[in-house]
């Protein structure tokens, strides 16, 4: 052990028993509970089944559900709690903001949240209260209430940009320690000693009590990239969790010979001190990148000459930056060169500005004027990356959704590219004026132009050769669509190391079931999707994988499970089939801290990316987003980003052999497989961080049968 962290999990206990009554509710159950109960604090009702469950007085529960009730009123054991169930959630939190509320004199929904009147700040002319968020959480068979910092506009009919803006404003800052201190402030008002026996209603005598520890659970990390061992001060008895920081993944590069396979984990760095992966391949590719050009006559020059910073070194705008590193230029990075058409020349397309004097008539002048031009560029010349170049005067013209009809400029060109095997970029005119930004702008655009041109800019170093991975994403326009409206994403990598990322964008065939306002397939859609797996890979490696690990965003349906399980065990040669369940955790969060001289204290800078704790056989956090060493001195720490404290994914196997350990490890290295960025790393695996969003354009390709698309037509 080098590391432990602090969580904002409390151990909580739950009233052994509930109040149940047999009642008629009719239609709109939960809304005839609310109207009776919400804001009564003697009371907590929720329908559950064909019942009433609830918590108070026999004598008030009868009172007030008298018009309902079908029977008797009786006291059941409240055994296994199912949390996360919505009316068991509702009861339990509902009755603890209600007692919080009234002991402490505080505002509440009486659903999730508390606010403290007499703490404030102005935002954006609003004024904006202190809250706290209230959570529930289930580990290894023990329950907990997490603390969580949240805010509360006095005016609550502000639009919803000005409450994201004043969103993003309060959480920004509250750093690690601030988090801590925040978290801390509340806990001291909430939870005032060791054990808190917490009666609901207050001193009613009911025995509706929970018990609250007053202090939370902390968690020990071994850190895989330190040997030493670090004694700490924390109890024993409030160590509940382990974890491990894994190694940060390498990225393969090739040397500048082209003889070797050269190491690095930052994709920039690896990129200027070697070559790319592919360097050894660029005898059988040609040696330049062909471009054609789509540019109003009157924006021609400003584009022509910012393309062509292409070919010049560029410092990064602060020499202290700890991620960003100096662009080389585009042939000092990659070996290759850029062929820049002349505004003259045929591979330059200069299409009018529109005419149209509608709004959505304009958006659709705009795109035919675009595609146009595409088709022309397409017949000329050998194969190339066209830019589309999006003046600011056009900027409200992009895209509308009146309610019966949405279009997207963005989507539809990617698409029209796509179906007709063409690589496209889009440049906005706001990218090319701003020059803070300078050295990354033309970081990233070089990366789109070498990945583009069917390139491999870098693969994941990882010594598994056996194992593939598939993911799930969906687009679907709203949840009353019939079969054919469905757009079902899959992506597929075809090797452990991330090469050969492609989509099967395939319509759904039956209709797709709503659980909890998420989307799951059928038997035979998933079978269909499990088939897909299959031919994909063989067509791709000419063999089966021994492992095929896939991911999605929902849990897996009995249906879903049994329907990709059957359709890959066809295939006699596939040993194990992980399916893994990846979404960002909305409640548990944790600091770190620092150990001097066995001392604990919290520390500035957030949990390091990497940090993996084990929830319980089936279930783990992931820090795929936190704190990585600086680029400017590997022993100081950088947080991208910089906002708030980073967000944990929780994994969830639902089927498989693979240990949670390798799982974690895998989606780790996955996150740093997106050709689309320079960043260390995405915050979700490239198996499923763009399957939702190539599944929308998809939505707008003719033919989504049978055709494999590769991931770069999308980016």
């Amino acid at each position: 052990v080098n590391k432990v962290l602090k969580s904002n999990l409390f151990p909580i206990e739950f009233p052994k028993e509930v109040l149940v009554l047999e009642a008629d509710l009719g239609e709109k159950p939960w809304e005839k509970i609310k109207e009776k109960t919400l804001l009564d604090i003697s009371i907590v009702a929720v329908p559950y089944g064909k019942d009433i469950w609830a918590f108070g007085t026999s004598e008030n529960v009868q009172k007030i559900f008298s018009d309902y009730s079908a029977g008797e009123l009786k006291r059941k054991p409240l055994t296994e709690i199912k949390i996360y169930n919505q009316s068991i959630s509702y009861l339990l939190l509902s009755s603890l903001c209600k007692i919080f509320s009234q002991k402490n004199n505080l505002e509440s929904n009486f659903k999730n949240k508390l606010w403290d009147k007499s703490k404030y700040v102005y935002i954006l002319n609003q004024k904006v209260y202190q809250a706290l968020s209230l959570g529930l959480e289930k580990i290894d068979g023990k329950y907990y209430l997490s603390l969580n910092p949240n805010f509360q506009i006095e005016n609550n009919d502000v639009e919803k940009e000005i409450k994201q803006q004043i969103g993003l404003t309060f959480f920004h800052k509250i750093y690690n320690d601030k988090y801590n201190a925040y978290v801390d402030e509340w806990r001291k008002k909430l939870l005032v000693t060791k054990d808190n026996k917490l009666e609901f209603p207050i001193n009613s005598g009911t025995g509706f009590v929970f018990n609250i520890k007053g202090s939370p659970i902390f968690t020990n990390i071994c850190d895989l990239n330190n040997q030493y061992t670090n004694n700490h001060s924390v109890p024993e008895s409030l160590l509940k969790l382990k974890g491990i920081q894994f190694k940060e993944t390498n990225l393969v590069f090739s040397s500048n010979n082209g003889q070797r396979n050269i190491l690095d984990t930052h994709p920039m760095r690896g990129l200027v001190d070697n070559k790319p992966f592919d360097s050894g391949l660029y005898n059988l590719l040609d040696n330049t990148i062909n471009f054609g050009i789509i540019c109003p006559e009157q924006d021609s020059e400003k584009l022509y000459t910012f393309l062509n910073t292409q070919n010049q070194e560029i410092p990064k705008n602060n020499p202290k930056d700890n991620y960003i590193i100096d662009f080389k230029g585009f042939y000092n990075t990659y070996g290759i060169s850029l062929n820049i058409p002349n505004i003259s020349s045929q591979n330059w397309e200069k299409p009018n500005d529109p005419v149209e004097t509608n709004e959505k008539k304009i958006v659709h002048e705009i795109k035919r004027n675009i595609c146009d031009k595409i088709n022309k560029l397409s017949s000329v010349g050998s194969q190339k990356i066209i830019i589309i170049f999006i003046p600011k005067r056009w900027d409200n013209f992009l895209h509308y959704n009146d309610g019966i009809e949405s279009f997207d400029l963005h989507d539809y060109i990617k698409a029209f590219c796509a179906e007709k095997g063409l690589t496209s970029q889009i440049i906005r005119e706001k990218t090319i004026i701003d020059k803070s930004l300078n050295c990354q702008i033309n970081w990233w655009l070089s990366l789109s132009f070498f990945v583009k041109s069917f390139r491999t800019p870098w693969v994941i170093h990882n010594a598994d050769k056996n194992t593939a991975f598939a993911g799930i994403g969906y687009s679907i326009d709203n949840k009353s669509d019939d079969k054919g409206h469905i757009i079902l994403g899959c992506s597929h990598i075809y090797s452990s190391d991330g090469e050969g990322l492609k989509y099967k964008l395939s319509k759904v065939n039956d209709k797709i079931k709503w659980i909890n306002k998420k989307p799951h397939l059928s038997y035979d859609d998933a079978y269909e999707f499990g088939r897909n797996v299959l031919h994909l890979f063989y067509e791709s490696m000419n063999e089966v994988p021994k492992r095929v690990v896939i991911h999605k965003r929902t849990f897996y349906t009995d249906e879903e499970k049994q329907g990709i399980l059957d359709s890959l065990f066809d295939s006699k040669k596939i040993e194990n089939i992980d399916l893994i369940e990846i979404n960002f955790e909305d409640n548990i969060r944790y600091v770190s801290s620092k150990i001097s001289n066995g001392e604990t204290k919290i520390d500035g800078f957030s949990v390091s990316r990497g940090t993996c704790i084990q929830l319980n056989n089936n279930e783990a956090l992931l820090y795929a987003h936190g704190i990585i060493p600086s680029v400017v001195n590997p022993k100081f720490n950088f947080y991208p980003g910089g906002r708030y404290i980073p967000k944990p994914l929780r994994i969830i196997k639902h089927h498989g052999n693979g240990s949670l350990e390798q799982i974690a490890n895998e989606i780790l290295g996955l996150t740093k497989m997106n050709w689309n960025s320079l960043n260390m790393y995405s915050q979700l695996p490239a198996t499923i961080s763009s399957s939702n969003e190539i599944a929308r354009i998809g939505k707008l390709i003719e033919n989504t049968e049978k055709i494999q698309y590769d991931y770069r037509y999308f980016i």
